[in-house]
């Protein structure tokens, strides 16, 4: 009961004092509160956003238990091919596995003057198959004259259920009978057809070119029985392995980091609530108070703001995100459904809030609360004293700690090394202290400079915990800055389709000039090369073989396996050697197309030695040591983007080697990679392949409505057969340089609002101090310069510690990471660190009245 009253008195007297100090309270219940609602909201979002596996495996596998992917065999009729593999499956898999069969391809849908590139499905319409796809309208497609279309699909077409469109496949029209939506993925755009012989037969052609077609088996059968059949089999296991889990971890980290942040800015407002509460706890103990009880009501200060921050910061996160669910809905293109409050995750941040608000409170409360009567009673601030040996000890320990963890960063990566950095700006905002006690006994410089060292010395809480704020946010900024650049740049495993800015379109027959000039005025790319892919002519009734360029990956590959490595990986070679296709493309042109293929005229040199015979290769990658290009025989998997070895026999009498010139250094998939002209061609007896490319340059890239238009155009010169493929580029680096320009701006943001908090505490403390100026007439911009000079004490100390703790955490972590040092992220963060010292002078001078009023009642 003793303590249940204690603690009832110690609420009581936090409570009158909180609401005496009103402004301060708010601002300390604001600054907790606004990391609260972010957190609060991301947490929302997230687990509003998170499909459920169930979902996942039914979006995967609809009713089935695994899915078997296979490529068509060109040979063969894909109705054979359909009903010998289901065949073959039951008979693997026994009675009740019931193979049903998905035909997925690559078609165009039109309605009026548009057309659009769809992902086709073609399946019959049962319990199996059902799952898949979400309807959104209408019913499914019954009969081979009906289709069901994506919502993406029928929102860009301009067309709904009823409605007639037409199909590339089978070069026939088709009645929408319903419309689909992919929850996962609701910008994709897809088809749904019946799958039936008209299909099959008109799929056939795309199978014999070489086109993009897959067959999909789902099955039933228990994990072991899949695994027996020896093909690649996605189960619900695998399904559940490539979920991306949520970063809950990293995220909570975050806001611990900015919690503690924040927890010491609210440091400086609890030295002006603790220096107010002096002559309460001076009273306290006169009447007998222990100072146990006088501390009691710093805890208390401290639990009243964190369970206040708390109230008004948890609701507001969860209606924000509430709020921003249809904006992010549109951005993810996905389909959330309800609404998912994670009261688990937001109960645990809730309480570490109020327990940094706690311990801010105790650790400036704490020496007013236990301060002799009479230094309370006489208003002398003990709890801005001046650093004493404690203070210089728990600096230089977390210095040394710091540097410790730096140099374990070397090895071990960013982790200790940012750890490393918070622990020096820690140890220097203690250190500050010592620096501004010595530098007050220096009484040179003019009196608004010995004002504001003054005012520093005697409330050294408050300069130290703003500078320590934001030196820790200048540390992080810059240490991101520099990691952030270096990740941007390192190769992200993206191989485009062509270079970015351009457009591929292929069909079987070439396009006149008028429709190519019209076409290339639309998109904004006025450059256009023709080009066909070559390939080895059929032998003796056999197929063609598609022609294969030795690369340095290839060289890799090979080497590889003949030292006995059979299970070597594409993607470790393709480290190794900094080049990732395993199919080039190898194509005839003419010399007129070289400019637009290549991207810039080609020089004299490179143009006679391709009249001459020589290859142009538009990367290093692809001519050997003697600058040579070799050429062989290989059998291609346009799906899936990769080559076998070699065909057995037949790589003797058709391995070509000839002189090779270096005319650039990309990766693309369907833009040419090796330039042969049509003689030389000709003179190592390969031939061109049935599809006319046109490659469309230009420095912009097209909006989606555009390049709807366009591709219509195109299927109209080219009676409705063809692909347009616009190159949009790796969004990655520019996502990463995106977060690091948005952090920027927060970073400087964050700090102007620190020491604009800071001269608001500090003018507050100061009132009596001006009155007494105004008094003996004192120039009245005297007020402005010490606002401006405590700010800029303020920011010049926290930046200058941040930028040294900064750089030291970001070489320990890049020479961990491998990655070397740049100059952007580095002119980055001493023009962001210069700019804030500028405007935080500029704001404390324009937001400081130059008068000054003599107050009603002076301490």
């Amino acid at each position: 009961m003793k303590v249940l009253r204690r603690w009832r008195l110690a609420l009581r007297i936090a409570g009158r004092e909180l609401r005496r100090s009103r402004g301060v309270t708010v601002l300390i219940v604001t600054l907790v509160a606004l990391p609260l609602i972010g957190v609060s909201g991301y947490f929302t979002v997230t687990a509003t956003a998170e499909f459920s596996p169930e979902e996942r495996i039914a979006r995967a596998l609809g009713g089935a238990d695994g899915r078997i992917t296979s490529i068509p065999v060109p040979d063969v009729p894909l109705a054979k091919q359909v009903s010998d593999g289901e065949a073959r499956l039951a008979e693997t898999l026994g009675r009740g596995s019931d193979p049903e069969p998905l035909l997925e391809t690559r078609a165009v849908v039109g309605a009026g003057d548009r057309d659009v590139s769809v992902a086709l499905h073609a399946f019959a319409d049962n319990a199996t198959t059902a799952p898949l796809f979400g309807p959104a309208a209408g019913r499914a497609p019954k009969s081979e004259r009906e289709i069901g279309l994506s919502l993406a699909v029928a929102e860009r077409l301009g067309v709904t259920p009823g409605e007639t469109v037409r199909l590339s496949a089978g070069g026939r029209d088709a009645v929408v009978s319903g419309l689909y939506v992919d929850r996962i993925d609701t910008a994709s755009a897809f088809a749904i057809v019946p799958l039936g012989p008209s299909v099959l037969a008109a799929v056939d052609p795309v199978v014999r070119s070489g086109g993009d077609v897959s067959l999909v088996w789902l099955v039933r059968g228990d994990p072991g029985a899949l695994a027996a059949t020896g093909e690649t089999v996605l189960d619900r296991a695998g399904v559940l392995s490539r979920i991306e889990e949520t970063p809950v971890l990293e995220v909570l980290g975050v806001f611990f980091a900015v919690l503690a942040e924040i927890a010491v800015v609210t440091c400086a407002a609890f030295a002006v609530v603790a220096r107010r509460q002096r002559r309460t706890h001076g009273l306290l103990a006169v009447v007998g108070a222990e100072p146990r009880q006088r501390v009691s009501i710093a805890y208390a200060t401290g639990v009243l703001c964190g369970c206040l921050a708390v109230a008004a910061g948890v609701p507001a996160g969860i209606l924000a995100g509430w709020a921003l669910l249809p904006v992010l809905e549109a951005r993810a293109e996905q389909d959330w459904g309800a609404l998912t409050v994670p009261y688990g995750f937001l109960l645990i941040v809730a309480l570490f809030a109020v327990c940094a608000t706690t311990a801010g409170s105790v650790l400036v409360g704490r020496s007013a609360a236990v301060a002799r009567p009479l230094d309370a009673l006489h208003g002398r601030d003990v709890v801005a004293a001046r650093a004493g040996t404690g203070r210089r000890l728990t600096a230089a320990g977390l210095v040394v700690a710091g540097v410790v963890l730096l140099g374990l960063g070397f090895t071990a990566g960013p982790g200790p090394a940012v750890l490393g950095g918070a622990l020096i700006v820690l140890g220097c905002g203690f250190g500050l202290a010592a620096v501004l006690s010595a530098l007050v006994r220096n009484h040179r410089g003019p009196l608004w400079f010995r004002l504001v060292l003054r005012d520093a010395s005697m409330a050294t809480a408050r300069p130290s915990a703003l500078a320590t704020a934001i030196a820790g946010i200048v540390m992080f900024t810059t240490t991101a800055a520099f990691l952030l650049t270096g990740l941007a740049r390192q190769p992200t495993g993206y191989v485009p389709s062509t270079v970015e800015g351009t457009a591929v379109f292929a069909a079987d027959q070439r396009l006149d000039r008028e429709t190519t000039a019209v076409a290339a005025a639309k998109l904004g790319m006025p450059g256009t090369g023709t080009f066909r892919e070559v390939i080895y002519p059929a032998e003796r009734g056999g197929l063609p073989g598609f022609v294969q360029a030795d690369s340095t990956l290839r060289r890799c590959l090979d080497q590889s396996l003949a030292v006995g490595s059979q299970n070597v990986s594409v993607d470790e070679c393709a480290r190794k050697t900094g080049f990732s296709l395993t199919a080039p493309v190898v194509a005839a042109a003419a010399p007129a197309a070289l400019t637009a293929l290549i991207g810039r005229p080609p020089d004299p040199a490179e143009a006679a030695a391709f009249d001459a015979g020589a290859a142009l290769v538009l990367n290093p990658a692809l001519r050997d040591d003697t600058g040579k290009i070799t050429l062989r025989p290989g059998s291609v998997d346009r799906a899936g983007g990769a080559t076998s070895v070699p065909e057995p026999g037949r790589t003797g009498e058709r391995r070509h080697t000839l002189p090779a010139v270096v005319v650039g250094n990309q990766q693309t998939q369907l833009a040419p990679m090796v330039l042969l002209s049509e003689a030389t061609t000709e003179r190592y007896g390969l031939a061109p392949r049935g599809d006319v490319s046109t490659l469309f340059r230009g420095s912009s890239i097209p909006a989606p409505g555009i390049e709807d238009e366009v591709r219509s155009l195109l299927l109209r010169g080219t009676a409705g057969a063809g692909e347009l493929t616009v190159e949009r580029g790796d969004p990655k680096p520019r996502t990463i340089m995106a977060v690091n320009q948005i952090a920027a701006g927060v970073a400087v943001a964050l700090s102007l609002a620190i020491v604009i908090t800071g001269v608001a505490l500090a003018a507050g403390e100061s009132r009596g101090d001006f009155a007494v100026l105004a008094a003996v007439g004192a120039d009245p911009r005297l007020r402005r310069r010490i606002a401006a000079g405590q700010a800029g004490l303020v920011a010049i100390s926290g930046a200058v510690i941040g930028l040294a703790a900064g750089y030291a955490a970001a070489a320990s972590s890049l020479h961990a990471e491998r990655s070397g040092w740049t100059l952007t992220p580095l002119l980055f963060s001493v023009g962001g660190s210069s700019l804030l010292v500028a405007v935080a002078l500029i704001a404390a001078w324009w937001l400081t009245s130059a008068r000054l009023p003599a107050p009603r009642v002076m301490e």
